[in-house]
């Protein structure tokens, strides 16, 4: 049951609790399993090359959304390689997007690893954890401000914020396509930003102290 000594994820969460219900809650952050999702492409360039999402059948992910401003993108820049996973193919899509089926982390590791952007379309999150996997991959994100996003992803540092009807989608891959650096420069920024942001040992530690202090309120 929600009360004070509730846990949240995100500070969207806290202030919504806060503002509907009144409720403090206490904020601990998702940790990232850096042993499944780290940066291992030595060879990357950072050439915008491969796009990367993720598909869902849920209405409030907005993939049908993101499918057509990738049909504007791929009719301007006909070089680009777009793929996406999931558990299954749902929502309709043109052939050129490459659909990996249920892949296990290992698979998942290596297409964040492998893309160049990671795009993240998504209408609601609690806290959003797949642009934080991607950008421990080294791949620069792209993504709407829900969830925990906004709080480490900050618009044109450590990746970018899509506007929830993505129409900025194409504006931000023209200015990756004009200034490669910005590509290398967003990738790094994120990388470092979220080995500091998401760090289990961290995230444990304030858990503990939270049931230490849930302790300390029970009478003896």
């Amino acid at each position: 049951t929600l009360g004070l000594n509730s846990i949240t994820i995100s500070s969207s969460l806290s202030n919504f609790f806060k503002d509907k219900f009144n409720l403090k809650t206490t904020l601990i952050y998702n940790g990232l399993d850096k042993n499944k999702f780290y940066f291992e492409n030595s060879n990357k360039d950072f050439q915008l090359r491969r796009i990367l999402f993720i598909e869902y059948g849920l209405e409030k992910k907005n993939v049908k959304a993101l499918i057509q401003e990738i049909k504007k993108v791929k009719e301007k820049y006909p070089q680009l390689e777009f793929a996406c996973f999931g558990l299954g193919k749902i929502t309709p899509m043109p052939d050129y997007i490459k659909f990996y089926e249920n892949p296990d982390d290992a698979l998942i590791r290596e297409l964040y690893n492998g893309a160049d952007l990671f795009l993240f379309p998504s209408l609601y999150e609690g806290f959003g954890l797949p642009p934080a996997e991607a950008m421990a991959c080294k791949c620069a994100v792209a993504s709407t401000a829900v969830g925990a996003i906004p709080e480490y992803v900050i618009d044109n540092q450590t990746g970018f914020i899509l506007k929830n009807d993505l129409s900025n989608v194409l504006e931000i891959i023209d200015d990756l396509i004009n200034n490669q650096e910005k590509l290398k420069t967003i990738s790094e920024s994120g990388y470092k930003k979220i080995n500091e942001f998401l760090d289990w040992d961290k995230s444990v530690s304030k858990l503990l102290k939270y049931f230490q202090s849930l302790k300390e309120c029970i009478p003896k």
